[in-house]
């Protein structure tokens, strides 16, 4: 094994495309929520 493939095997976090989709979908949905709290405090 070369040392490329050690520090590949050794990643942090390593995530199936499922695992992705659902990462994405929550940073988008925590990103809608953030935009619509900002928003509702400038109308005040």
């Amino acid at each position: 094994m070369s040392k490329t493939e050690d520090y590949d095997s050794d990643a942090p976090e390593e995530f199936t495309a499922e695992q992705g989709i659902q990462q994405d979908e929550e940073i988008r949905r925590v990103q809608k929520e953030n935009k619509a709290r900002s928003t509702l405090k400038f109308s005040d």
